[in-house]
């Protein structure tokens, strides 16, 4: 799934099975996981089960007391909330453990990270285009200095078609021109 496009569940599940250095979402084998081996899993561990309806579940398959009163105190917080909509409003409640609200926090950045992208390479086009008009550079020899694409790159000078350059080429561009201007000074 594409960055920026799934939901607050399927995105948990992610992150969970992703910690927990297993392809399962079975609550028997991450349980045991996050007490054993991997305290990382905790959190999000919990997070995936509220989000699944299976909270119940995993509270009857912790044995670490540490964990099940840190469960205990979360779920009271979080539970019959919508967790996605509170990770995206940040509205979390401020008693919430750090280790909770900061996959809630991780969840609104990726969620956020493809506007970001388009915001950020929107400004580097501006700059990239006063940059070229001051130094009287074509846009042939960026593309050529660089190895990019004259097509791609000429589309998002003059059109503004960000989806033909890449954040990092947009960078690169800009850096170019930024050396370029320092070298006629």
């Amino acid at each position: 799934m594409m960055a920026g496009t799934s939901t607050f569940q399927t995105w948990i599940r992610k992150q969970t099975a992703h910690l927990s250095g297993q392809r399962t979402t079975d609550m028997r084998r991450l349980a045991a996981a996050a007490q054993d081996d991997r305290p990382r899993l905790a959190a999000p561990l919990l997070l995936y089960a509220l989000s699944t309806g299976k909270t119940d579940r995993l509270m009857s398959l912790v044995w670490s007391d540490e964990i099940r009163d840190s469960y205990a105190s979360a779920r009271q917080l979080l539970e019959g909330h919508d967790l996605e909509h509170m990770a995206l409003t940040n509205t979390a409640p401020r008693e919430l453990p750090r280790e909770y609200r900061k996959f809630l926090d991780l969840y609104r950045t990726y969620r956020n990270l493809p506007e970001e992208t388009r915001q950020a390479k929107r400004q580097r086009r501006l700059k990239a285009i006063e940059l070229q008009n001051r130094l009287g550079i074509p846009t042939a020899r960026i593309s050529e200095s660089l190895a990019i694409n004259n097509g791609n790159l000429n589309a998002w000078l003059k059109h503004g078609d960000d989806r033909l350059m890449t954040a990092e080429n947009a960078a690169k561009i800009v850096r170019l021109l930024r050396n370029m201007t320092k070298e006629q000074a």
